[in-house]
């Protein structure tokens, strides 16, 4: 039997002409156990998106953009060396070693990275509208 997680969440609102309403979403997603499955699947559009708006939470915590750009870095570093320390079965020690849904997770990267949000010297209004328009930006934007 496929184990699956269920989240549900609900939403209560008022529409325009004082009518009470609740808007009900659920998904269910496979779980593994197994770490490969994970890479397998990975959907690198989401990561790009889930990495961006972590780093533009990063500088509006006070955070300087260098080591924001450093945290994105290394967090793609991290992602690939799990994936080639337990997942990769055969490899030279000098050779990169890349998931298929994620060989364009160091290039990409590097364009978040040479991003105008993510150094100094940028206006602080510009950083503003950047920092909101990452926030509210959907997955499909990202990529």
């Amino acid at each position: 039997t496929q184990k699956e997680a269920c989240v549900q969440t609900a939403l209560l609102y008022t529409t325009s002409d004082g009518k009470r309403l609740i808007r009900v979403h659920t998904i269910s997603l496979p779980v593994t156990s197994a770490l490969c499955n994970l890479f397998r699947h990975a959907d690198l559009d989401t990561i790009i998106n889930l990495s961006l708006k972590q780093g533009v939470n990063q500088i509006l915590y006070k955070v300087e953009p260098k080591n924001a750009r450093k945290a994105l870095t290394q967090a793609c570093i991290d992602s690939l060396f799990v994936y080639r320390k337990y997942c990769s079965t055969q490899h030279s020690p000098g050779q990169l070693i890349l998931p298929e849904p994620l060989k364009l997770l160091p290039l990409s990267t590097l364009g978040m990275i040479k991003h105008s949000l993510f150094h100094c010297g940028t206006q602080v209004d510009q950083r503003a509208f950047l920092s909101a328009f990452v926030g509210a930006m959907p997955t499909y934007v990202a990529c």
